[in-house]
């Protein structure tokens, strides 16, 4: 099913007021619901600017039929999510080889000079 398929969001406005991912309230939806409003006010908007950490081609997808109306679209967007390296093996007995002391001397309670 599509976007432009689904049915509308209970509650939800032409404009977004906050967007959290539950029960169909994405950014997709979000951005798709307010260029329809617009549109049918015949008030479409000169760009689209979306900042995201995180969008992808299929996401781009998800909006296009709305966002075809739009002359220019720009987006502002994040690095790919990080994944962690897997952790290195743990350091056997036998690969120790060199081993470093260190000592801190307080001179005065030590005596040293």
């Amino acid at each position: 099913m599509s976007l432009d398929d689904a049915p509308p969001i209970a509650g939800a406005t032409a404009r977004p007021l906050f967007i959290d991912n539950r029960d169909g309230n994405t950014l997709a939806r979000a951005i798709t619901t307010h260029l329809a409003a617009l549109r049918r006010e015949d008030r479409i908007p000169a760009e689209l600017c979306v900042a995201s950490c995180y969008f992808n081609p299929q996401g781009l997808e998800l909006i296009a039929g709305e966002a075809r109306h739009v002359p220019r679209i720009r987006l502002l967007l994040g690095a790919e999510p990080f994944r962690a390296p897997h952790p290195l093996p743990p350091i056997e007995r036998q690969e120790i080889h060199l081993i470093c002391w260190m000592a801190i001397v307080n001179e005065e309670r030590d005596g040293v000079a």
